[in-house]
């Protein structure tokens, strides 16, 4: 299950897509343009014969990949996070044909922003980019997928290091690395990205202070950030003013700090 701001999405157990919620800008999947409330979940016909493998919602678009490493798409498009080449809403969901041919195998949705891995590691992303949270050193805003090269990082791997997990925020992102390297970009006005300062990023860097610590996995709530190490210990990090961060004192952290308790 995956939940964007007013829509859920959801898996049955044969692999059909679930929608419900609000479709504002068609993110529900079911087609038409007008503006429509779903309060039960409703199966997505368009989707009919395709088995999907894993869901991810934005704040309005919802993205799918199906068996066999296809990316579909469907709301919102005015950044051009649905990347199908324009900044156009699309209300069923529509296949990626430039990433036609990759066997994607996970994809994330941030707030109007889209990252996938494919299977040999590398990163893709596409959307918006003012701060930066594409990773692409700039602040360049792609209605179609681009980057798809290994993201060069230090490491016991190699420069040419496997990306294994990806995540987004409101307007940062983060991936993980096969050897438990956190990098981050994007975004950083209350220190979400982990570097210990506010200045955002436009091209993914290693979480230093996390270096050393294997991380097994990483997420990004709107504005803060959060990696679990191979060994349980959490680590959060950015706003904590509503006691996101665990960390009992209200307080944003611009740097990880692990969670008692």
């Amino acid at each position: 299950v995956s939940c964007g701001a007013s829509h859920c999405a959801a898996l049955d157990p044969d692999g059909a897509l679930m929608t419900w919620g609000l479709a504002s800008s068609g993110e529900l999947g079911h087609g038409g343009w007008t503006p429509i409330e779903v309060d039960i979940p409703r199966r997505v016909n368009s989707m009919s014969g395709v088995k999907v493998t894993q869901i991810a919602t934005g704040a309005n678009h919802t993205v799918v990949v199906s068996e066999g490493g296809g990316l579909w798409t469907c709301g919102r498009g005015r950044h051009g996070q649905l990347g199908h080449g324009h900044f156009n809403d699309a209300g069923p969901l529509q296949r990626l044909e430039a990433l036609r041919g990759m066997n994607v195998t996970r994809a994330v949705a941030g707030g109007s922003h889209t990252v996938c891995l494919t299977d040999c590691g590398s990163v893709w992303s596409w959307g918006a980019c003012r701060y930066g949270q594409l990773g692409l050193g700039d602040d360049w805003e792609g209605r179609t997928p681009k980057n798809g090269v290994w993201i060069k990082v230090p490491c016991a791997c190699g420069d040419r290091c496997k990306i294994v997990r990806a995540a987004a925020g409101g307007n940062h992102s983060a991936v993980l690395t096969a050897c438990g390297a956190v990098m981050t970009t994007g975004s950083n006005s209350y220190g979400q990205l982990g570097h210990g300062d506010i200045k955002k990023r436009y091209a993914f860097t290693r979480v230093e202070s996390l270096r050393g610590s294997r991380l097994a996995t990483v997420d990004c709530g709107e504005d803060h950030t959060g990696a679990v190490g191979d060994s349980g210990r959490l680590y959060l990090w950015g706003r904590g003013d509503w006691g996101q961060l665990g960390s009992g004192d209200g307080r944003s952290h611009w740097s990880p700090a692990p969670v008692n308790g």
